[in-house]
């Protein structure tokens, strides 16, 4: 029997507390996780200037891309959420991390920080699973599982083969925690009010929405709201690049091209991926129950401070994620790039053999 919802104008107050979710996911797993800001639901800096920088990008992002939902889309969307890593922070001309590579520059920027960063980390950990993590967990009708790859789809219809990556994403989770967790007491705190936080939200949101009626495009901002949320995004750009480290600025314009080249490429690329027509498959995938969420916080938490001390292990996992994440992106990219437009019939099935 085919499944069909329709959309429904969800309430201001409901759609801001999803737009809450969305952000916190997106922090918890591109700043908590990597242990880049382990605390930002504590203090100012993380409450007024983390949060907004990444749930505009997330709102705006998703917002654009909604109506095509497709992964290719998905990840170039992420890709140019990644960008902020130049006129922002300036990391991509001046890195704070990573300075063992320091030699590998090109085009006045570093190819190292851009690469993991841009293909790998902000496209995965800060757009889609943040994405992907709340229409799973939160909505009945879960439209992103769809994007999934078919093998990937096939281990999530089976109970036992579905733990098994859950067990394997936390593991990593906190395994890459622990490599820049300053001490066991400081990674145990980390993790406890961190997932007070996401647990809090959960039951807020439930509070709040017992019924359950929304899709994720009926919860994601209007026309007008990406609008008004685009001007503030263009406001904290302004804003943070001439207050955020302005002596790294780059005063030949060589870098600035470099960047706005790149920019270039991605929105081509995703107006590309955009306008190309779709397979939609709307599979029946079994949702995440509470004791999964359970089981994700005390292995998270746990394993974080028990592999502090395993930090010469640890590095090497997560130098080996970089590569095996940089390897997939930049095959994404390339495979938007070259891949010529092919019609695609519209189907929706709702199971699969």
């Amino acid at each position: 029997m085919q499944e069909q919802t329709h959309s429904i104008l969800a309430p201001l107050r409901l759609k801001l507390l999803f737009w809450l979710i969305l952000t916190v996911f997106s922090v918890f797993f591109a700043e908590v996780v990597s242990g880049s800001y382990p605390m930002p639901f504590t203090d100012a800096w993380g409450l007024f200037m983390v949060l907004p920088l990444y749930g505009l990008h997330l709102l705006v992002l998703a917002a654009l891309v909604k109506s095509r939902p497709r992964l290719t889309t998905l990840f170039l969307a992420g890709a140019l959420f990644g960008m902020y890593e130049a006129y922002i922070t300036k990391v991509l001309w001046s890195p704070t991390w990573g300075t063992e590579f320091a030699a590998l520059t090109w085009g006045g920027i570093y190819v190292v920080q851009i690469a993991i960063l841009v293909l790998f980390w902000h496209p995965l950990m800060a757009f889609m699973l943040p994405l992907y993590s709340a229409d799973s967990l939160f909505l009945k009708h879960s439209s992103l599982s769809a994007l999934l790859p078919v093998f990937i789809q096939n281990i999530l219809r089976s109970p036992t083969r579905r733990s098994l990556v859950l067990v394997g994403f936390v593991s990593y989770c906190a395994l890459y925690h622990s490599t820049n967790a300053v001490s066991r007491q400081a990674a145990l705190v980390s993790g406890i009010i961190n997932m007070a936080v996401l647990f809090t939200l959960g039951w807020l949101w439930k509070r709040f929405n017992p019924n359950n009626l929304y899709t994720l495009e009926d919860l994601l901002p209007s026309r007008q709201q990406t609008i008004l949320l685009s001007f503030f995004l263009l406001c904290l750009y302004i804003w943070a690049g001439f207050a955020l480290r302005p002596a790294e600025l780059p005063r030949q314009l060589g870098p600035h091209l470099t960047v706005l080249g790149i920019y270039i490429l991605l929105v081509l690329l995703l107006i590309r991926s955009y306008r190309d027509p779709m397979e939609i498959y709307v599979p029946r995938l079994a949702l995440p129950d509470s004791k999964a969420t359970l089981f994700f916080a005390g292995v998270y938490i746990f394993g974080s401070v028990l592999l502090v001390p395993a930090k010469s292990v640890t590095w090497v996992v997560v130098l080996l994620s970089w590569i095996m994440g940089c390897g997939i992106g930049s095959w994404i990219i390339l495979r938007a790039a070259l891949t010529t437009q092919k019609q695609h019939s519209v189907k929706n099935i709702t199971d699969h053999p």
